[in-house]
């Protein structure tokens, strides 16, 4: 029986489209390793923009690495859910060649090596191009609108029925990224290890925060406080 990785992801912003929330994403992959006689041994769930999902993403890279180490294939449910960047599309299904590990989308039942170069680049460049209107939609979303009892509902009064999620997700990439250890490694290796140092050594590793953001002091130290910790002397 074949064994498979499923990754699911949504935007930092909350899904609009019907069909792109974790719930969905997780019973299109579930669904299509039935069909394929197969298992899913783990599904991977991640909070981050498309145009940021690129292959210096920890938790893209280290499901590209686990496939292979394990050798188990990948299903996400479109393939936007990979990437919505056209350029890292690309460069994601040249290392995923290279690996030679298979990348299935459930929504199209094939794998991206079995797509032609034209079928894939169109596929790309649709997946870049509905990112604007995704974030149009978005802005749209974010205006005022009238509430169940006629009351004026702010966007950002709403959002803070997210914030248990978002925390939940936060925990799950922690654990998937392996955050806590890559800041462990670097404070033990670096002879004084500042914020600094280490988000230079974070960097250079091709590391990146949940949102797909460079590492720097600031984030760094919001981090090893969620982490549960004061500071860097603390880890």
């Amino acid at each position: 029986m074949k064994k498979f990785v499923g990754l699911a992801r949504i935007s930092s912003k909350k899904q609009l489209a019907k069909g792109n929330s974790l719930e969905d994403q997780t019973n299109s992959i579930l669904e299509y390793a039935k069909k394929l006689n197969g298992e899913v041994v783990e599904i991977i769930k991640i909070q981050v923009s498309g145009s940021k999902m690129k292959l210096n993403s920890s938790v893209l890279s280290k499901v590209l690495l686990r496939a292979r180490e394990a050798n188990t294939e990948v299903i996400l449910s479109k393939l936007d859910r990979l990437s919505r960047d056209e350029l890292s599309l690309h460069q994601i299904k040249a290392v995923a060649k290279e690996i030679g590990t298979q990348i299935h989308l459930a929504g199209l039942g094939k794998t991206i090596q079995e797509m032609s170069d034209m079928e894939f680049s169109m596929l790309a460049m649709f997946a870049q191009h509905e990112l604007t209107n995704l974030k149009s939609r978005i802005r749209e979303s974010s205006k005022k609108s009238e509430g169940t009892f006629g009351r004026i509902v702010d966007a950002k009064e709403a959002s803070k029925a997210s914030i248990l999620k978002r925390r939940t997700l936060a925990r799950e990439w922690e654990e998937q990224s392996g955050i806590l250890d890559e800041i462990k490694q670097a404070k033990a290796l670096l002879r004084k290890p500042t914020l600094e140092s280490v988000c230079f050594f974070l960097n250079g590793k091709g590391l990146v925060t949940r949102t797909g953001k460079r590492f720097k002091t600031g984030n760094l130290q919001q981090q090893i406080i969620r982490l549960g910790f004061n500071n860097l002397k603390c880890v």
